[in-house]
């Protein structure tokens, strides 16, 4: 909703006595499936961000940001990571990988309308 309403010229107010409540994860697995699910959902609502206003900046941060963010992530972690980040990041990259599908499977994603010419 908060991407429609910015593409669309809308804006957005930093509202900082708005409260969210929340609850950490309790185990290592249900913060890995977590992380997953987020990441595949991300993906896909870049997809569909794409395919909608047709900003080629989801499809950069696709391709290029996010395996990029991936690789600084590995590397940190090897040097100087928390116990267990290393399975974090699997599940971040393994949930990418699912949201890829919702890129390459074009059945599944928004036909965009041509751009309206006028006719003189």
């Amino acid at each position: 909703l908060w991407y429609r309403l910015l593409a669309t010229g809308g804006a957005c107010l930093y509202e900082p006595r708005a409260v969210v409540f929340h609850h950490h994860r309790s185990d290592w697995p249900g913060l890995r499936r977590q992380m997953r699910a987020y990441m595949k959902g991300h993906v896909a609502a870049l997809v569909v961000q794409y395919d909608n206003f047709g900003d080629r900046g989801n499809i950069i941060r696709i391709w290029i940001k996010l395996p990029a963010y991936f690789l600084r992530t590995f590397l940190r972690t090897l040097f100087d990571g928390p116990p267990g980040r290393i399975g974090i990041l699997a599940a971040e990259v393994e949930g990418w990988l699912a949201g890829l599908q919702f890129l390459l499977r074009f059945g599944w994603r928004k036909r965009r309308a041509l751009p309206r010419q006028n006719l003189v």
